[in-house]
């Protein structure tokens, strides 16, 4: 438990599972564009409380 602490803390285990498979560079620069797009639109929307409103 203490060494998967340890590996979450320092972002060791998603680095790995990022370099599993070889990605091509176009991809990677395609995954960071689509990663800031979102985020884009993310901050776009306006702010709602956490609730959804299913009343119709």
């Amino acid at each position: 438990r203490r060494f998967k602490k340890l590996l979450e803390r320092t972002g060791l285990q998603k680095e790995l599972r990022r370099r599993k498979y070889y990605e091509k560079p176009c991809e990677g620069r395609r995954r960071a564009k689509m990663r800031k797009l979102n985020s884009i639109r993310k901050g776009r929307q306006p702010p709602t409380n956490g609730r959804r409103d299913f009343s119709a």
